[in-house]
């Protein structure tokens, strides 16, 4: 995935210069940079936006050619920065039809003025950026997933690039647009299984120049929050979030342990069945000897244990005593899995304890 980052740069340089080495050196505003000589300038359809120019003679700027169709200048100031240096305030105009993509300014003085052939200061490449909207739908999906597609209504999404934020690790991202840019398919793809899954996904014109490493938010597409970022959760079938110890995970011989089971989602109407069993890390599993712990119904010769969660719960409690072991500390090892016993991928889960034996002796079960 791409990050969306962009952390500024800005630079200026002395030059003593003479007018047929007039240029732009430095620019700042909506970007900054310290090389606009290898990037383009943006600028936003339906959008006012001003840079400022620094370098030799730019004081002298009087008229800017090949704005083009649907753009304005509406701002130009000039000043004297230090000997051989000017600037110049630019501002433009761009209409919410403006034809998006690269058009090229050429700064000039007036006529007449110096003794350098020609009235041309510099050029500037500016790139007019499609502004674009999106809409995303949360999917829920009837199973365990590794890949997704999430519905996108919006305009230009055509001439869109989707970026993605926050989701798993190794997540990638397509696009598919129809030919009208009003609705698109963002196609996720993940490293694994997942039961549920959330992030951010952001829009911008596909060939909107980058400089640093992304554009500012301020020149994507627009979510209907006013956004440049959209926040979707894809949800999937059921399964057991975190396994979590509220008394401890270290206990000792003849203690209750209670081990929680939170569920992403609250569980179905009409229950749904949690399968348990606990394994331990020593090489004779006979002497070792737990209970439940009343409403906990618990059968050691069994290798899982039946749960039955109502509708509507969001997490339930296991509550197991170890009442007989041998010397030292155990780890015990919860084994879980979600609506069957051949359950895969997030419906199986594991976690782990410890019991702290008596040195010497066992404890026994009543």
């Amino acid at each position: 995935m791409r990050r969306i980052t962009c952390l500024p740069v800005v630079a200026s340089v002395f030059l003593l210069v003479s007018p047929a080495h007039a240029q732009i050196e430095w620019i700042s505003g909506a970007v900054m940079t310290s090389d606009f000589r290898k990037t383009t300038v943006p600028f936003m359809q339906g959008r006012t936006t001003e840079y400022v120019l620094k370098g030799p003679w730019l004081d002298h700027t009087r008229t800017v050619d090949g704005l083009g169709s649907g753009v304005t200048l509406v701002k130009l100031e000039t000043g004297w920065l230090d000997p051989g240096r000017g600037k110049a305030t630019l501002g433009l105009q761009v209409s919410g039809t403006a034809t998006p993509g690269r058009r090229t300014l050429t700064l000039r003085k007036a006529k007449g003025w110096g003794q350098t052939v020609g009235d041309r200061i510099d050029a500037l490449d500016i790139y007019v950026v499609r502004a674009g909207t999106f809409d995303a739908r949360d999917p829920t999906l009837s199973n365990y997933f590794n890949e997704a597609g999430i519905r996108v209504y919006g305009a230009k999404l055509g001439d869109a690039v989707v970026l993605t934020s926050g989701w798993p690790q190794g997540t990638t991202a397509t696009l598919d647009a129809s030919s009208s840019g009003e609705f698109a398919v963002v196609r996720l793809r993940f490293p694994t299984l997942v039961s549920q899954a959330s992030g951010d996904l952001l829009f911008h014109d596909s060939g909107m120049p980058t400089l640093c490493n992304n554009l500012p938010a301020t020149y994507y597409y627009k979510a209907p929050s006013g956004s440049s970022r959209d926040r979707v959760k894809i949800t999937g079938r059921n399964a057991i979030k975190s396994i979590t110890y509220p008394t401890g995970n270290s206990v000792g011989s003849g203690a209750t342990v209670t081990i929680r089971l939170t569920f992403f989602e609250p569980i179905a109407a009409g229950g749904e069945t949690v399968f348990w069993g606990l394994t331990s890390n020593q090489p004779k599993p006979s002497v070792l000897a737990a209970q439940g712990v009343s409403p906990t119904v618990y059968n050691p010769a069994s290798l899982f244990n039946a749960l039955t969660v109502p509708g509507g719960v969001t997490a339930v409690d296991v509550k197991v005593k170890v009442c007989q072991c041998l010397g030292g500390v155990w780890s015990l090892y919860l084994r879980t899995a979600f609506g069957s016993t051949d359950a895969s991928g997030p419906g199986l889960q594991q976690s782990s304890f410890t019991v702290s034996c008596p040195a010497g002796g066992m404890a026994s079960c009543p």
